[in-house]
This record gives C-alpha cells, structure tokens and sequence, in this order.
C-alpha cells in the first residue's frame, strides 16, 4: 500500500525561486501477534529549495515507535555550509544522531549514542 502526495509552490515575486515538495509513502501495514494491535510503516520526505537554500527531511517510522530522521541543510552562495542530522530513536528510548557540518573552511561531526539509564557515548571531529 503506498499513497504519494506532491506539493509545488506557485512563483511569486517573493518566492520566486522557491520549490517546495512533500512525498508521503506507507511502506505498509499489518496487524502485529505479538501485540495485538493494528501498524502501518511509513516514510516521507520533504524537499525545499528556499532562495539559496536547500533543506531535506526524511522520515521512517516503524512499529513501536520506532523512527529515523534525518535533515539535510545545504546553503549555497555566501557562507557555504551543509549539515547533516540523522537520529534513530529505538524502544526505551534509545537513540543515535549524527550531525555533519561543513563551514567554509572547517567540517565537524558529533556522533551520540544516548541508551537506557542515561548511558550515552560521543565523538567529535573536527577537521580544518
């Protein structure tokens, strides 16, 4: 089962340089033995090209709640810069994100681990 929604902005004289798009998907649904209870997988994405920006969102969310994200950000002229989120968000609130960044001359990335009982792990990079 999969429905698809599209969204493009009229040009305009403020927006004139704007597209905006919006994908809905259901990966699918079923009825789950273990719980008793009706789910439905999905994933969308949102695209939005902004002036000089650009921007991407993805989504999937998967039965028990859990769910992965991740934005995408990408300035073009004047203070070039992209970053990069991705979370994983499992049961008990377990979680992973990711963020990249990369500003002109310097790029860092942060990786965290957060798991049960406030446990969590952290690197970051920086690179010049």
């Amino acid at each position: 089962m999969r429905g698809t929604v599209a969204c493009r902005a009229q040009p305009s004289e403020t927006l004139i340089h704007s597209v905006i798009m919006f994908k809905l998907s259901t990966l699918s649904s079923g009825y789950n033995h273990h719980t008793g209870k009706k789910y439905k997988q999905y994933y969308y994405r949102v695209e939005v090209l902004l002036l000089q920006y650009y921007y991407r969102v993805e989504v999937l969310l998967l039965q028990y709640k859990q769910y992965y994200y991740r934005v995408e950000v990408l300035l073009l002229q004047y203070k070039q810069y992209y970053y990069r989120v991705e979370v994983l968000l499992l049961q008990y609130k377990q979680y992973y994100y990711r963020v990249e960044v990369l500003l002109l001359q310097y790029y860092y990335r942060v990786e965290v681990l957060l798991l049960q009982y406030k446990q969590y792990y952290y690197r970051v990079e920086v690179l010049r």
